[in-house]
């Protein structure tokens, strides 16, 4: 990305720290607990990339809505793992949709 001023600061393109990705997403479980249920699901997420997030913060806003998200901001080919990664996690008695 080409700042204002016509240099790229990041070569490679990577986003600066202050930027992030966030993905909002409800989990439901049969019988389990859904706070495990959901880090589990980010973690997941997380390791679905190459890019380096070890800022990945996992926040529960209400019942079974969760907020994650990845500092700095993934690069653009990889802002779709996201939901993918949690829709694809209806295993072992959770369910998860994205909502954001």
């Amino acid at each position: 990305m080409v700042r204002p001023g016509g240099r790229d600061p990041d070569p490679a393109g990577a986003a600066p720290a202050a930027e992030a990705t966030t993905t909002v997403f409800t989990v439901q479980t049969r019988d389990g607990d859904l706070r495990l249920a959901a880090d589990d699901l980010w973690a997941t997420r997380r390791r679905s990339t190459a890019a380096h997030n070890d800022d990945a913060g996992l926040t529960r806003v209400r019942g079974g809505v969760y907020v994650g998200v990845l500092r700095p901001a993934l690069p653009p080919h990889d802002v779709m793992r996201p939901r993918g990664c949690v829709e694809r996690a209806d295993t072992d008695r959770v369910t998860a949709v994205v909502l954001r």
